[in-house]
């Protein structure tokens, strides 16, 4: 073999050995953005740990901590940060050498007024690795976004009870001068005097939807057995007058017990059925409600045979106030489907529907199985 075959011969063998590996991984430690160190354990004379040492740390532990590696290589966490915030870890490494079971822990890391999220996993029998995000900014942001979305339910419900208190004294007087005026008033000032009377009670619904609405994130969860049946026979009773005047039908399918308020997802049933009632086509009302298991999820179906909707509205059907029809046509606020998609979701489900105009719609929402 020629000089230039056993060149090429040693270029084509796999460079594999310990040196480059090591550098390889030298350089992908050092180069993550998380901080990251890895440890060893010290333990006492029964094999309890007691403390645990620096091995190595990385660039952008370095950076987030303020300390170099030169300084820490080789110290205990006790030598370093001291026993109070040792004392705080304890527990969790020493559950992580004895189960060998990655964890993550987050504290408040007081010596740099930090908000850090930590990861310890297992290397060794002897070593482990704790990876650390600081979060601050994202719990200053959580905690920016709780304290206003606070004060906007607490705008919304002084602003719905200020503004009920007018309209109930505008409505009341409206009325007052209707019923005294009856006889005194031609047509057309009928006619404006009903306008301001039908303004003002529309308001007072739209204020009470929204209070409504804006009520469903404060109100704590309160998760519990949830037979399904049961709620339906509810609402079948709330509903009982519109049933009866349309001449609806409605029939189901055995419905399973869920972990949920059952509270709102009566309010879901009774919209969706009320809307299928209330948009019905010349034919009486036909509703099915089903429930199927999707995986991990309830899906709950309620089928109508009224007159559809427009597949292009999809976006805009579950927003607040939006309407497909007028007053004129519809009585409502169109809060209904506002007010389900957000109690659907609270429950950590979706809602979606599939329609055409003449043909009936189909409403779908999913409830989590906690035991699927």
């Amino acid at each position: 073999m020629g000089l230039e075959e056993e060149k090429e011969a040693v270029e084509l063998q796999p460079k594999s050995d310990a040196a480059e590996r090591e550098a390889r991984y030298s350089t992908l430690f050092d180069n993550l953005l998380e901080a990251v160190a890895l440890y060893e354990y010290i333990l006492d004379g029964n094999g309890e740990v007691v403390d645990w040492r620096y091995v190595d740390v990385n660039r952008a532990y370095e950076q987030a901590f303020g300390i170099s590696r030169e300084e820490i290589l080789g110290t205990s966490v006790m030598q370093l940060i001291g026993p109070e915030v040792m004392n705080e870890y304890l527990p969790i490494i020493r559950a992580l050498r004895a189960d060998k079971k990655p964890a993550t822990h987050q504290n408040h890391y007081a010596p740099l007024d930090l908000e850090v999220l930590s990861f310890f996993a297992p290397v060794s029998d002897d070593e482990f690795i704790v990876s650390s995000l600081d979060i601050t900014e994202l719990e200053r942001f959580k905690d920016d976004l709780a304290r206003s979305n606070a004060e906007l339910h607490q705008f919304a419900y002084v602003a719905s009870h200020d503004l009920k208190e007018p309209l109930r004294m505008v409505t009341n007087y409206l009325a007052l001068l209707e019923k005294r005026s009856a006889g005194c008033l031609d047509d057309k000032a009928k006619e404006f005097l009903n306008f301001a009377l039908d303004g003002a009670t529309r308001m007072t619904s739209m204020i009470d939807d929204l209070l409504a609405y804006s009520r469903l994130e404060v109100k704590e969860a309160s998760f519990a057995p949830a037979d399904m049946e049961e709620a339906l026979d509810t609402v079948l009773i709330d509903l009982k007058v519109s049933i009866e005047e349309s001449g609806a039908s409605v029939t189901h399918d055995p419905l399973p017990t869920v972990v949920a308020d059952k509270v709102q997802l009566i309010q879901v049933l009774e919209n969706l059925i009320g809307n299928a009632i209330k948009y019905r086509d010349v034919a009486a009302p036909m509703i099915h409600v089903s429930a199927r298991r999707d995986g991990k999820v309830w899906t709950f179906t309620v089928e109508d045979n009224g007159i559809g909707i427009d597949m292009q509205q999809k976006d805009k059907l579950f927003n607040m106030f939006h309407r497909l029809h007028t007053r004129d046509e519809y009585e409502g606020t169109g809060m209904g489907l506002a007010i389900a998609k957000k109690i659907v979701e609270r429950h950590g489900g979706r809602i979606w529907f599939a329609s055409e105009p003449g043909k009936g719609t189909t409403f779908c929402f999913t409830i989590p199985s906690p035991h699927a």
